[in-house]
């Protein structure tokens, strides 16, 4: 798994550099261990073009993350954990 995030030196539009985690599962642990973390030489207009220059691939699932404003009973998510989130409005109930 990859996670990049820019590195806030610049003003918003300009391009930054990246901090650059890879992580590895461990089955033996059940989760992610990090096996490598490096911050980009180069500005970069976005993180893609970052993970594109160094040749890691990557999927982007930002779009596919579902709202908290949504049902989440597919996820297993109990509404009951959602109530202390500080969020005034509800999860849509069936």
């Amino acid at each position: 798994m990859v996670v990049w995030n820019f590195i806030f030196d610049a003003a918003h539009y300009e391009p930054h550099k990246y901090t650059i985690k890879i992580y590895g599962w461990d089955s033996s642990k059940n989760n992610f261990d990090l096996k490598n973390e490096f911050v980009t030489e180069n500005k970069f207009a976005d993180g893609e073009s970052a993970l594109k220059h160094y040749k890691l691939p990557y999927k982007n699932y930002r779009s596919e993350i579902i709202s908290t404003e949504v049902d989440l009973s597919t996820l297993g998510i109990e509404s009951r954990f959602l109530k202390h989130t500080g969020s005034k409005k509800k999860p849509i109930s069936k």
